[in-house]
């Protein structure tokens, strides 16, 4: 099982940001040094990929707002029983 935890090196030790739950003492653990920065910040940071857009294409905001107008309705449910 690989159970992934954020943390910081902090005088010679990694502090973890939550106690990992069902883990057997001295299980072996990985540690990867990230770069400098906040963690927090960089979570959240999006990446947008590009390596395809030759095999499909790319849309222009004018054409993810067409596409949404013209399936919104997909979104709704239906609760009505026939």
């Amino acid at each position: 099982m690989l159970k992934t935890i954020q943390g910081i090196y902090l005088n010679g030790k990694i502090e973890l940001n939550e106690i990992p739950e069902n883990i057997p003492p001295k299980t072996p653990v990985i540690i990867t040094f990230l770069p400098e920065g906040n963690l927090e910040d960089s979570s959240h940071k999006i990446t947008n990929y590009h390596d395809l857009d030759f095999l499909a294409g790319t849309w222009t905001q004018e054409d993810e707002i067409e596409f949404l107008g013209h399936t919104n309705d997909f979104s709704k449910i239906d609760f009505s029983v026939n």
